[in-house]
């Protein structure tokens, strides 16, 4: 492959990652399935990359040469095609602008569809506008309520679970404390009754002696 202002003699060799490859049809049928692999994966990788950094509608199509397909797309492949096939005739039937705000236009009528579906689905959930459900499709929602309801209660056993034993741990401290508490009080009482034993009975003593000393006088 020769390319612009590329000598012949540097035109058959490119210099490709750690070494330098000739490009040209690999004849060995075990390798060239091994380089088709990785350069396959390689080149949808990148495009998976550009379609998200550059936020890029990027659609890749690869047949290998046993006619197996590989694609990828952000969007949809076939959706990209139609645009692909709209602005490359809008050189004849109108601008570029003029397709994207086709395109843009049909992209909002699709958000618009979901909106109304999500809409009508809200409703139906709350019991509002079934009366032209057919029996299926009140047979799946019946389903889905009863799926949420099920969870529903499951977290509120659960969150009622954890309040009662948060109530538990707290009353069991409340007790522990009560106890100490009287605990401390039992024993300030001991010790005021101790003292006043005391007092009276070094009140009893003075008064003996007082007693003995009038005696002798």
């Amino acid at each position: 492959m020769v390319y612009p202002n590329e000598s012949l003699e540097d035109s058959p060799q490119k210099k490709m990652g750690r070494g330098k490859i000739e490009i040209k049809r690999i004849e060995n049928t075990t390798n060239r399935q091994v380089t088709f692999c990785k350069r396959r994966n390689g080149l949808l990788k990148k495009a998976y990359e550009l379609s998200v950094l550059c936020d890029a509608e990027v659609a890749l199509i690869v047949f290998s040469n046993r006619g197996r397909l590989y694609e990828y797309a952000n969007n949809s492949v076939k959706a990209t095609i139609e645009r692909y096939k709209k602005a490359s005739d809008s050189s004849n039937t109108g601008s570029v602008a003029e397709v994207n705000a086709q395109f843009y236009q049909q992209e909002a009528d699709k958000l618009r569809n979901q909106i109304r579906n999500l809409q009508n689905t809200n409703r139906h959930m709350l019991g509002e506008s079934v009366g032209g459900l057919p029996m299926k499709e009140l047979k799946s929602l019946e389903t889905r309520l009863e799926k949420g309801i099920s969870r529903i209660r499951s977290k509120k056993n659960e969150l009622l679970f954890a309040e009662i034993e948060y109530m538990q741990k707290k009353s069991c401290c409340s007790r522990t404390c009560g106890k100490t508490l009287i605990i401390t009080l039992v024993m300030l009482i001991d010790e005021v009754i101790i003292f006043i034993i005391i007092e009276n009975c070094q009140l009893v003593n003075d008064s003996m002696l007082l007693e003995k000393a009038f005696k002798q006088f």
